[in-house]
């Protein structure tokens, strides 16, 4: 039977998701987590293990989520489709880990079946699925519910063994995403209820107030379970006070920490407060879902009383309950202590106000709690054809509207089109929209969605600076002057503004007011990549090539792997006459560039061009042409190919076309 309703399990998530595998990457991280990180797309190496186990600019610390993607990467490419179905893998584990670790704790295989369905199959969950960013989530929700898992054996059986894979799981599972670190205090709910490991002090008689007995009755009950709350969790405690330290370590490191002076904390407790309500209203009516919610500027101080008055009263009322329902403790536990990690008081990045992908943990707590709740009230003749008919109901809203939210994960421009239609004063859908515009060289159509953002956040200097950027790619760099300097002047430390008139200046012929640009924006991020490349491109242009070589070098010592960098290194010394660097330089990118090389091999038959070496050029570019590169276009005006233009092998390719 169980192995029944585990395949039904994965049956009904395959069918909720089915066309996963169709998905494109989106423009929101992924290309800081494959599309442009070479060390992901690289797969695993010995280099790339250490820059996994590393500090970068890229994130937080998370090595494990980094070598899960390079292996994905290393086995089956640098396609959405299988990454995405790999997020998929970690889910169904995960539904049929909680399924297991349920039915151990409970023996109620229905129930503990129609969580783990409830959990598998809930459009909230959707974003950490479809999202390819979120492998974070799953894979650590995977190591996770396998230390639970293991957990429970341990409580039957006390094997110090046991123990040590419980804290090896659990750091594991920390180094995939740190959310995680609560996992002893949800142990303790556990411990609670289902497990029942705590000793239960005597009601004590006789107290004047029954306040008072709830606070002798709450320090017997600590005395006679400290074992189990403080000492026997101890190395638990100690791994997420690690994590944590690691954690903020690398955030300041990469200088994403949000100050309390952007944001203040009061606001961050109220915001706790209220996304309670706004969870508990997606979990029922999953409709209007977006991938991201602006955080508020301000909140309605009656709504944060009534949002406080109700986690309180909730929490009361479950507590005075323990006894006759102790599932209703256990689980609304689960469900708070889970998202204090999520709560916004420490926050890193583009912090929303709530989000889809907190929900992942703190659900199977609401479920837990709900499942046994109703299958406690709902008694009378008639009780288990109507639990039947309410299940299959449940479990079919869900399916349907998972399988609509999944589709919305498509692409970029669907997700971020419906993300604001629900979120209407979304200064990130709508950037996003426009960017997705722009790849794909619709420029005018872009430009229309940043218009709107100007109007909306007329003092924000992105909408500014990606105005000025489509103006760029439609060759009008003087109208696109106006709007960088927009940017400028709305904020000063806006160094991408900056480069950008670098730029203009510099296809202007003014490379002296071009270096002066650069140089601002140096002062504001010396170690840029992006501003490292503009210098070199500048200074090249002006012959003084060994500074461009430095501000080249500079990069590819922080980043071996930055394939711009190594593009224009190799061209420098090209256009100087070094062939033999020049070709070391694109042996190391041949190396190194994982797909799509066709470029690459063109720019090295040019080379072997000019050193007169005619036929290892044409095998070159016969090497490219096979790659898909289309070097018939670039071959009549290319000045590296001017003698080969006049030889046999050139006569040769042009047949070859032809044919």
């Amino acid at each position: 039977m169980n192995a029944v309703l585990m395949a039904a399990i994965v049956g009904c998530i395959v069918l909720a998701y089915w066309g996963l595998h169709q998905h494109e990457f989106l423009n929101f991280d992924d290309d800081l987590y494959v599309q442009s990180n070479q060390h992901i797309r690289n797969g695993l190496s010995w280099q790339n293990f250490k820059w996994a186990f590393g500090f970068n600019d890229k994130c937080y610390w998370h090595p494990l989520t980094w070598l899960s993607l390079m292996l994905d990467c290393h086995l089956f490419g640098h396609k959405p489709g299988p990454l995405l179905l790999g997020n998929l893998v970690w889910h169904i584990l995960n539904a049929l880990l909680l399924f297991l670790i349920l039915l151990k704790m409970t023996g109620a295989r229905g129930k503990s079946a129609l969580v783990a369905l409830f959990f598998a199959l809930h459009p909230l969950n959707v974003e950490s699925v479809s999202w390819m960013v979120e492998r974070k989530a799953v894979l650590s929700g995977f190591f996770l519910l396998s230390a639970l898992y293991a957990y429970v054996f341990y409580t039957q059986k006390k094997n110090q063994w046991l123990y040590g894979l419980i804290l090896a799981l659990f750091a594991l599972g920390l180094m995939a995403k740190p959310v995680i670190i609560v996992f002893p205090l949800l142990l303790l709910a556990l411990d609670y209820w289902p497990l029942a490991r705590f000793k239960i002090p005597a009601a004590g008689g006789g107290t004047a107030s029954k306040l008072r007995g709830w606070l002798r009755e709450f320090a017997a009950f600590f005395r006679l379970n400290s074992r189990i709350i403080i000492w026997e969790k101890l190395p638990l405690y100690a791994l997420s006070m690690i994590s944590v330290f690691i954690s903020m370590l690398s955030l300041m490191e990469e200088g994403g920490v949000v100050h309390y002076k952007v944001i203040p904390f009061y606001l961050r407790v109220a915001n706790f407060f209220t996304s309670i309500l706004e969870y508990l209203r997606l979990i029922f009516w999953p409709v209007e879902l977006s991938i991201y919610y602006p955080f508020p500027q301000q909140i309605v101080p009656m709504y944060f009383l009534a949002a406080l008055l109700f986690a309180v009263g909730a929490t009361v009322v479950a507590f005075y309950l323990r006894k006759q329902r102790p599932w209703l403790l256990a689980g609304w536990c689960w469900f708070i202590v889970a998202l204090l990690p999520v709560s916004g008081l420490i926050q890193a990045g583009l912090w929303p106000a709530f989000a889809c992908r907190f929900m992942y943990l703190p659900l199977i707590g609401f479920f837990i709690l709900l499942v046994w709740e109703v299958d406690e009230r709902l008694k009378g003749r008639y009780a288990d054809f109507l639990k039947i008919v309410l299940c299959v109901a449940a479990v079919i809203y869900l399916a349907f509207l998972t399988r609509i939210q999944n589709t919305y994960y498509s692409n970029s421009y669907s997700l971020f089109k419906r993300s604001l239609e629900v979120v209407e004063d979304n200064a990130l859908a709508l950037n996003n929209i426009a960017v997705h515009f722009g790849y794909l060289g619709r420029h005018d159509d872009a430009m229309k969605y940043l218009e709107r953002g100007i109007k909306l956040y007329p003092k924000s200097p992105g909408f500014y600076h990606n105005y000025g950027a489509s103006l760029v790619a439609k060759e009008e760099d003087e109208k696109a002057v106006f709007y960088f300097q927009q940017a400028v002047k709305l904020d000063p430390k806006f160094y991408k503004a900056y480069v950008s008139l670098a730029m203009i200046r510099s296809r202007q012929g003014d490379n002296k007011e071009a270096l002066q640009f650069l140089d601002k924006a140096r002062e504001i991020e010396p170690d840029d990549f992006g501003v490292r490349i503009s210098y070199s491109d500048i200074l090249a242009k002006q012959g003084r090539h060994e500074e461009a070589i430095s501000h080249l070098i500079f990069v590819l010592d922080k980043d071996s792997r930055h394939i711009p960098a190594r593009l224009h290194l190799a061209q420098i010394y090209q256009n100087r006459g070094l062939h033999k660097e020049a070709l070391a330089q694109y042996d190391i990118l041949d190396k190194t560039v994982p797909d799509k090389k066709g470029f690459v091999y063109y720019k090295m038959a040019g080379v072997y061009a000019q050193r007169k070496n005619y036929e290892e050029s044409r095998r070159l570019l016969e090497k490219a042409l096979n790659d898909g590169f289309d070097v018939f276009d670039l071959l009549s005006e290319d000045k590296d190919f001017k003698n080969f233009r006049g030889t046999a092998y050139y006569r040769q390719l042009l047949e070859k076309r032809k044919k």
